[in-house]
């Protein structure tokens, strides 16, 4: 798989150019530092947040502008982002844009990184589509792999 500017140099991680990462939470905070991290090393972002303001927990979500902006700096870095206004409560959510991500970028393995474990969860314990992989980290430490 190639992103929009394969070709971009400066990357200390050559073994990772070319994955997919799925990040939630990733409008801003720790999951926006992720994907903008694992994009300068050439992985493709599926970015995924709430991207609304919710009643708990009392500090301020990410927002669309912000999702939208992440994927402006993303492509600035030679690589695809998708963007998924979702909760990760919400399964059906969650499981539109896996098969989103998996069906646009072509990928059948592809990685969850989530700053917490609501999402980890999900993805351990929920069947996947046929034929996808997703391995699973948090900001904890690595998680476990589901198969569908």
């Amino acid at each position: 798989m190639s992103g929009p500017d394969a070709g971009q140099s400066g990357r200390t991680a050559p073994e990772l150019a070319g994955q997919v990462a799925l990040i939630t939470g990733a409008a801003h905070g720790q999951g926006r530092a992720a994907a903008l991290s694992l994009a300068r090393e050439g992985v493709h972002i599926a970015a995924l947040d709430v991207a609304r303001p919710l009643e708990y927990p009392g500090y301020p979500m990410g927002s669309l502008a912000d999702l939208d902006s992440l994927a402006t700096e993303c492509r600035a870095l030679g690589v695809y982002c998708l963007t998924f206004a979702a909760d990760v409560r919400d399964d059906p959510a969650v499981t539109a844009a896996v098969q989103s991500t998996a069906d646009a970028l072509d990928a059948s393995t592809f990685s969850s990184i989530t700053p917490g474990s609501a999402a980890t969860a999900w993805l351990t314990s929920s069947p996947t589509m046929p034929g996808t992989r997703c391995s699973t980290s948090t900001s904890r430490g690595p998680g476990g792999w589901a198969a569908g």
